[in-house]
Formats: structure tokens, sequence, C-alpha cells
């Protein structure tokens, strides 16, 4: 999330109802989701005004930061 938000791109984790929330969203484990999974999504939302641009940058961005991680996930182990 904060990568994402360096990069200017505003996402959140779990649903609109558990944002700034730090414990796995209770709908995404209504809706079937373990712990784990509910504490590792991200919400992504467009608004009336997205453009197309909008997306090509945060796939930019998100590609990036994933790459990132994915980098120091491998250094660890």
């Amino acid at each position: 999330l904060m990568a994402l938000d360096l990069e200017g791109i505003a996402v959140s984790s779990g649903s609109a109802c558990s944002s700034g929330s730090f414990k796995p969203s209770p709908i995404l484990q209504a809706m079937g989701a373990n712990e784990t999974e509910a504490s590792s999504t991200l919400r992504i939302s467009m608004g009336w005004g997205s453009k197309e641009s909008d997306i090509d940058r945060f796939i930019e961005v998100w590609s990036k930061v994933y790459e990132r991680v994915q980098g120091e996930t491998v250094k660890q182990a």
C-alpha cells in the first residue's frame, strides 16, 4: 500500500467498509476468503473520471512494485 501511495496511486486493503483497519476484512472472509487472503487483498477502484491512461499508469507502477517485492522475497529465501 505504501509503495503504491508513494507513486501517487491510492488503493486500500480490504473492503470499503473496513478501510482504515489493519484486521482482515470480515466482508472478504464472509465471501469465502481465508484470513491470509483477506489480509493480502487490495481494493482498486475507478471513478467516472478515470481514464485509460490511469489504468495504464496503475499497471506500470504495480508491475514495478511487484517485481521489487518478488526480488526481496527471493533474497530472503
